[in-house]
């Protein structure tokens, strides 16, 4: 889907195949020597869409049948949220029954 860059100032335009596009902004992390603005950086933009297109190439094509993803639920998080579920539970049962104990 992808088209190809183009440049215009500190943005970067990516555009795509179906006729959409995506901006984004590529800054120097060098201010202007008294301007409160970044200065635009060619050089900076260069790699920064070099290192987009490499990520790119890591992904596999929406169409591929050799799809390599693993899928696996997150355990962790899981028995995390269940934890928090159980402690939000036992806290508004000891909310709603401890002021029905008191004198």
């Amino acid at each position: 889907m992808l088209g190809g860059f183009s440049q215009r100032g500190v943005k970067i335009r990516l555009d795509l195949t179906n006729g959409d596009h995506v901006q984004f902004r590529v800054d120097s992390p060098i201010l202007d020597a008294g301007d409160s603005r970044y200065r635009t950086n060619g050089r900076t933009q260069a790699r920064t869409v070099e290192r987009i297109v490499a990520m790119l190439r890591d992904v596999t094509s929406a169409d591929s049948t050799d799809s390599q993803v693993v899928r696996a639920p997150r355990w962790a998080m899981i028995t995390l949220a269940v934890a928090a579920g159980l402690v939000s539970v036992a806290a508004l049962i000891a909310a709603v029954s401890l002021p029905a104990l008191g004198p």
